[in-house]
């Protein structure tokens, strides 16, 4: 949805529905930042009010904005209106910002990481029941844009997504550019997956269930044989330093397509021979 149609209404909706289920087992704070909205009118463009978001978009240019709303157990989680893959199409999304925690080998973490998770599925799903933009709506977006199919690279990447929508979306976005495409679902299945000899680059997410891309990551680089297997990771907010430096590279959601596939291009001329 472009953001000039996206009106306050449709985010106080959204918002409402956040609360709803990321409450849904304790009451809500008073100390919550629920934007003051009550003197516009619900017909008013969210585009004459952005004051009201923190602003989280990317030096690229592509845009960004979040309410911190917590959830009941984490207080960091965020609604997100971002652009993402397409110019001027923005979606719901949440964060359960994740990518901070190094690992869930903590049972505790590895918990509250699962809580969140579910949040976010829960949410997500009430949106789209609402009819709000969510990334279900980019296969269809995907799927309704025409392009030119470009020539066959001879170049095969191994995309790991959790999401379904953005997994189908930036499967046939690959495929589009002439790139040759497996998925895997999550990091374990990944590690599985990943071979030297048939995949020339991983394109993995880093917020995934089971395992998260940066333990799969650091599976694949304590493995002799697939150690040099270049890894581009997706990532929703900042990830720690140690963790970025032990992969090839990373790219910051959102990102546009374009961008993706300049990162792409990067990765792979520098290592020609994979």
């Amino acid at each position: 949805m472009r953001l000039e149609e996206m009106t306050l209404a449709r985010l106080r909706r959204a918002v409402e529905l956040y609360l709803e289920f990321a409450y849904a087992d304790a009451p809500l704070a008073a100390s919550l930042p629920i934007p003051e909205w009550g003197a516009y009118p619900p017909s008013d463009p969210v585009s004459s009010h952005l004051d009201l978001f923190l602003d989280e978009s990317s030096p690229s240019g592509v845009r960004c904005f979040a309410l911190r709303l917590g959830n009941a157990r984490y207080r960091f989680m965020k609604l997100r209106l971002l652009e993402y893959l397409y110019r001027d199409e923005f979606f719901f999304t949440v964060d359960t910002h994740d990518q901070m925690f190094e690992s869930a080998g903590d049972p505790e973490l590895a918990r509250l990481m699962a809580y969140n998770r579910e949040r976010k599925q829960a949410i997500e799903a009430s949106w789209e029941g609402a009819g709000l933009p969510t990334t279900v709506n980019l296969k269809g977006l995907c799927e309704g844009t025409p392009v030119e199919v470009e020539p066959r690279k001879g170049v095969r990447i191994l995309l790991v997504e959790d999401d379904p929508s953005i997994q189908e979306t930036v499967e046939r976005l690959l495929e589009v550019k002439g790139y040759d495409v497996d998925v895997a679902c999550d990091g374990r299945e990944a590690v599985g997956m990943a071979d030297p000899s048939r995949h020339a680059l991983v394109l993995m997410d880093v917020e995934m269930p089971r395992m998260s891309g940066i333990d799969a990551m650091k599976a694949l680089r304590d493995d002799p044989e697939r150690r040099r297997l270049p890894v581009l990771l997706m990532t929703a907010g900042a990830v720690p330093l140690a963790q970025a430096e032990a992969g090839t590279g990373f790219l910051v959601k959102p990102f546009r397509a374009d961008e993706l596939f300049r990162f792409l291009d990067l990765q792979l001329e520098r290592n020609p021979s994979s």
